[in-house]
């Protein structure tokens, strides 16, 4: 009895997992797209853009995030139009367990130079 238990516990315990790593991998996008969509306006109305680290505001200021700029030598830089940067928003959480994303968009090169 207490083997079927165990196994019956187990079974169960991987979707959940699971579904807590999707929810959080949601959530995680979710607010990584609302973070680069607020640097793309502060870039828009105040070029450019000098602030490259922070953390997010409450209440998720659990989390930093990182935006990289693709340089000319950068892959991928490569075969974009002259007036256009690559940028990549990195969003990790700080304290671990520490999952992230990335988020990569185009932008006028005068966004960021």
């Amino acid at each position: 009895m207490a083997t079927g238990v165990a196994m019956v516990s187990r079974s169960l315990t991987t979707p959940l997992h699971a579904l807590r790593r999707l929810q959080e991998r949601d959530t995680l996008l979710r607010l990584a797209d609302s973070a680069l969509a607020a640097l793309e306006s502060r870039a828009m109305f105040d070029p450019p853009l000098a602030v490259r680290h922070g953390v997010l505001e409450p209440p998720h200021e659990r989390y930093e995030w990182t935006l990289r700029i693709a340089g000319e030598s950068d892959g991928a830089a490569r075969g974009l139009p002259e007036d256009c940067r690559a940028v990549a928003l990195m969003l990790r959480e700080i304290a671990p367990p520490a999952s992230g994303v990335t988020l990569t968009s185009l932008w006028p090169r005068e966004w960021v130079e």
